[in-house]
This record gives structure tokens, C-alpha cells and sequence, in this order.
């Protein structure tokens, strides 16, 4: 199941669950590897972004390189 705006949310054992104040994700079981991997990957490339940013390079031009902020 991708995403739910309703209460039921099915949480199995060995489910990772994370929350903050924009909400709740939970990971199944089975994804937590796949979840962590992509995870360290997008914090690689926001740790680019940042850098380059404080470097003084033009916002414009970081976000076309890595297609975030």
C-alpha cells in the first residue's frame, strides 16, 4: 500500500515506524533494507546540494545538477 489519508495503516512485526511532526511512515519489514540504502543515497546527494550552495553556486544552476534542494 502506497500512502494512506484515512486511520488504517496495517503494521506488521519487524515494520519500521517513523514519525515527526509531518507524519508517519511506516517501512515494511521486508524494505528496510532497499528503504536505507536509497535513504543514504539521497543524503549523499543533499550533502552535495548544501555544499554547493554555501560555495556561493547559483540555486538555478545546483537544482538543474542534482534536480533537488
Amino acid at each position: 500500500m502506497e500512502g494512506s489519508l484515512n486511520s488504517q495503516v496495517p503494521v506488521n512485526p519487524g515494520d519500521w515506524i517513523f514519525g515527526d511532526m509531518d507524519g508517519v511512515l511506516v517501512i515494511p519489514a521486508e524494505a528496510v533494507g532497499e528503504v536505507l540504502v536509497r535513504a543514504e543515497e539521497a543524503k549523499t546527494v543533499e550533502d552535495r546540494v548544501r555544499s554547493e550552495i554555501q560555495r556561493g553556486v547559483p540555486v538555478p544552476r545546483v537544482y538543474a545538477k542534482y534536480g533537488r534542494l
